[in-house]
């Protein structure tokens, strides 16, 4: 079972307890902070959210491309959030982020039709 497009404000634990053993991310706020190379050093996003199962990345949530953070660009994505610069987000860098990150599960570059 993999819950998406929720906010869950429950521990790991909790989480693992109710049967569920997959989480998906929203991984764009992760990129711009912490921040790539402090959730490397952490070990990666599943060690940074004390998470022991399956991570699965998605890119964005709604709300975030209709209220203009994420925009469709030539070259892939750019995200833009209050704390900081807009992000240029290629495709080969979205795949790169999540390997770089530790996640089990890859998505492909995904942009709303």
């Amino acid at each position: 079972m993999i819950p998406s497009g929720i906010e869950v404000h429950l521990s790991p634990e909790e989480i693992q307890s109710t049967g569920v053993d997959a989480i998906a991310v929203n991984l764009l706020p992760y990129i711009v902070a912490p921040g790539m190379e402090l959730l490397k050093a952490s070990g990666g996003l599943g060690s940074w959210l004390r998470w022991p199962g399956k991570l699965i990345a998605v890119m964005g949530l709604p709300e975030d491309y209709e209220q203009g953070r994420i925009q469709v660009a030539e070259a892939g994505i750019v995200y833009r959030d209050q704390r900081s610069q807009p992000l240029s987000i290629s495709p080969a860098d979205w795949v790169r982020f999540q390997i770089e990150l530790g996640l089990d599960i890859l998505t492909a570059f995904e942009l709303p039709v």
